[in-house]
């Protein structure tokens, strides 16, 4: 079920008014490259092998040697494994560096994921690096309006804690600053980053922020944040199991909350989670998560969320006073992970890997790898096999190169955005269909569309350093306050529930008139029974009657809470056995 909400904190935005956010156009499905190594060295590198190990982002000072081990057995002039290897265009820069990320430490994390995880049957999963490697091969050509961040871990509860003990398998603790609990987590690289300078340096003028989750103390389910700053929305990718699904969902909230607090902008958001086919596997759950993200930051077509779809999920998270509850819808086009023209699960979870893998080809030059040149039989047309990703990608990628970027708009525009380059075993490119709903369309005069493929505009900036406000930061000590609530209740309506004679029982429901409109209704009504009572020691009903004085037991319950009760004694007789029940 696809799940929408209002995260009520204070008024405002999450970028002062002075400063412009960078958005990007329409993007091919992911960078082709734009140098490739020659036929002998491309089918060289195809059993290239590494053997020094990859430097550990956080670990001691013996990751800058271990670093330059990697670069001299990489790049060494004379027996460097990828020495004819030129870098990705956002890497071709003086530095070799993107998204402060060295080519070659990159190169062998990808090389890595390409020859052992994703052929691997024991392999757990994607680990934190390989995420973070296949992140930024998203994010070529959106360095100016995507800000990214190291995997953020949630911290699951330890599976030796009793069952009874663990209904969300997340740790949480009661969290001063918000008077409410919150999930735990940390950065996956041992950094906290969040309000820090070099936090502020990252985001300015960048629209999007990403940041993969990974979840609980197995450390293989993973989900994807993208929070729009221009919009104030966060959309939230979730594969995992129904069962606790919501707990993810809510610790993804909880880390966005802090997030934005720790930079002075504790302001009200909305969240969107799109409803998805399960994963199979949670060991495929981070090449899910790349499949979104690039469908819903570079590829763009999908639909709107909104809370008027049927079947959607409110779940607001008020952590200040709610505001009346409006409708809203997303801003960005969703679609589900499933490639098009994939039946079943398994050849949905076939073609997700053949597409992540294809793109991996690219960055690592492997032309002549057999899933590049691998050629399938259309079955309209035996005769005319559907081409190989390698004539698509080379075809394109020639007439990108050669004019300097442009690439005529019948080529560019698809029915999925805009180039795809990668695709599920068996299918077709199909062509653009201006009534499929998306997020960007071509001009009605473009004649041609412009690929971005210049080394230096894709890692760089150009721009003044950061002023940011000065916001409120809730601490401990200076918490965010909540408006103590007021009630005056008024009832709307009494009914009748059960009644057989002797006993019965009303419904009475209750509304705070003090409360905003649309949150007057206090949901959980009040329950009312009333009984004869039949104690030991007292007269049987009958007796009583003929007596003048009937004993019940009034019962009244809110919600699921457990009744409080009362006896009392009802005169029937006349004024002198109103006396004696008085008495």
């Amino acid at each position: 079920m696809a799940i929408l909400g209002r995260v009520t904190l204070n008024d405002g935005g999450f970028r002062p008014p002075y400063e412009s956010l960078n958005d990007h156009i329409q993007l091919p499905q992911f960078l082709p490259r734009t140098k490739w190594p020659s036929e002998h060295t491309a089918t060289e590198l195809q059993s290239a092998r590494i053997v020094t190990p990859i430097p550990i982002p956080h670990g001691n000072g013996s990751d800058a040697v271990t670093s330059e081990q990697l670069r001299q057995e990489l790049y060494d002039g004379y027996a460097g494994t990828y020495r004819h290897l030129p870098p990705m265009p956002p890497f071709d820069n003086n530095d070799r560096v993107y998204f402060d990320m060295p080519w070659h430490v990159h190169l062998a994390i990808v090389h890595n994921l390409f020859h052992r995880t994703i052929k691997s049957s024991q392999s757990s999963g994607l680990t934190t690096q390989e995420m973070s490697a296949l992140v930024r091969i998203v994010s070529y050509g959106m360095f100016n309006s995507m800000a990214l961040f190291e995997p953020y871990h949630v911290r699951g509860l330890p599976v030796k804690t009793p069952p009874r003990t663990r209904p969300n398998t997340f740790e949480e603790m009661w969290n001063e600053r918000f008077d409410m609990p919150t999930k735990l987590g940390r950065f996956s690289d041992g950094k906290e980053i969040r309000g820090t300078e070099d936090c502020k340096v990252k985001l300015w003028t960048r629209r999007y922020v990403v940041v993969p989750v990974l979840y609980g103390a197995a450390a293989s389910q993973w989900g994807m944040t993208v929070f729009d700053r221009a919009e104030g929305h966060l959309y939230i990718f979730d594969c995992g199991d129904a069962e606790f699904r919501d707990e993810r969902v809510k610790s993804c909230v909880h880390f966005w909350i802090e997030f934005w607090n720790a930079l002075g902008m504790a302001n009200t958001f909305y969240y969107f989670v799109r409803d998805t086919t399960p994963q199979p596997d949670v060991r495929e759950s981070g090449y899910l998560s790349i499949i979104w993200l690039m469908n819903t930051l570079r590829n763009q077509v999908g639909h709107v969320m909104s809370t008027e779809d049927e079947s959607v999920h409110r779940i607001d998270v008020d952590v200040c006073e709610p505001d009346i509850q409006m409708p809203f819808k997303s801003g960005l086009y969703l679609r589900d992970w499933v490639p098009d023209g994939c039946g079943t699960t398994r050849a949905a979870i076939m073609g997700v890997r053949r597409i992540v893998r294809i793109m991996l080809c690219n960055e690592l030059g492997l032309k002549n790898h057999p899933i590049m040149t691998k050629q399938y039989v259309n079955p309209a047309d035996a005769s005319d096999p559907f081409p190989s990703a390698w004539t698509i990608l080379s075809v394109l990628t020639r007439e990108i190169v050669h004019n300097n970027g442009w690439l005529r708009s019948s080529r560019f525009w698809t029915a999925l955005g805009g180039p795809q380059f990668a695709l599920p075993m068996r299918t077709a490119i199909k062509p653009y269909n201006r009534h499929h709903p998306r997020r960007i369309r071509p001009a009605l005069d473009e004649e041609d569309h412009f690929v971005e493929v210049r080394e230096h505009n894709l890692s760089g900036r150009g721009w003044d350093a950061p002023s940011w406000p000065q916001g409120i930061v809730y601490t401990p000590t200076n918490p965010i306050t909540r408006p103590l609530p007021m009630v005056q209740l008024r009832a709307t309506g009494l009914t009748t529930t059960q009644s057989d004679g002797a006993s019965s029982s009303f419904r009475l429901d209750l509304v705070n008139t003090l409360a905003r409109q649309g949150y007057e209704d206090l949901e959980d009504s009040v329950d009312i029974s009333l009984d004869p009572r039949r104690d030991a020691g007292l007269q049987d009903h009958q007796a009583a009657e003929e007596d003048g004085v009937l004993h019940y037991t009034m019962s009244i319950r809110v919600g699921e809470d457990e009744p409080v009760r009362a006896h009392f004694a009802l005169s029937v007789g006349g004024a002198q056995a109103g006396e004696r029940a008085a008495t």
